[in-house]
């Protein structure tokens, strides 16, 4: 009787570790399988519209607030720079292009910014260019640039 006892915690000791095994191995698949899959959509400007800028010429600043870009849409010309602050409660990750898609834009390195925290770009292509807040993808915007 106490070698059958044995071989049944020994069974359930098994299904208890394929049962871990399987839960880690999902966890594992739901986080890095929509990141892979992020990175094949990711696109890049095109060169012809990239120009050799030198010193900035005008500062825009774009505001990211709990739940919009303040402004959705800014004008600029190409060379001017964008300070992007995060004025929100939370943590925020701005990409270009459409979410879940990326584009890389020139000199962006993209980046979480605290509350408070802010970063700036030269941005040195010219075109229509929509942004996104990565974490909450509700949040929306689009950069125009002109020559």
């Amino acid at each position: 009787m106490g070698k059958i006892k044995n071989i049944q915690k020994l069974i359930h000791q098994e299904k208890i570790q394929r049962l871990i095994f399987f839960f880690l191995l999902g966890v594992l698949l739901w986080v890095f399988i929509p990141h892979i899959l992020h990175q094949s959509k990711v696109g890049k400007v095109k060169a012809e519209t990239i120009v050799n800028c030198g010193k900035v010429a005008k500062t825009h600043e774009i505001k990211i607030s709990d739940s919009e870009f303040i402004p959705e849409t800014t004008k600029i010309t190409v060379c001017d720079e964008i300070v992007f602050n995060n004025v929100s409660n939370k943590y925020v990750d701005i990409g270009f292009g459409e979410h879940p898609a990326h584009l890389l834009y020139p000199n962006y390195k993209e980046k979480v910014l605290k509350p408070g925290e802010k970063t700036s770009l030269q941005m040195t292509a010219f075109g229509r260019f929509e942004i996104h807040e990565h974490i909450d993808d509700k949040i929306e915007g689009e950069i125009i640039i002109s020559k």
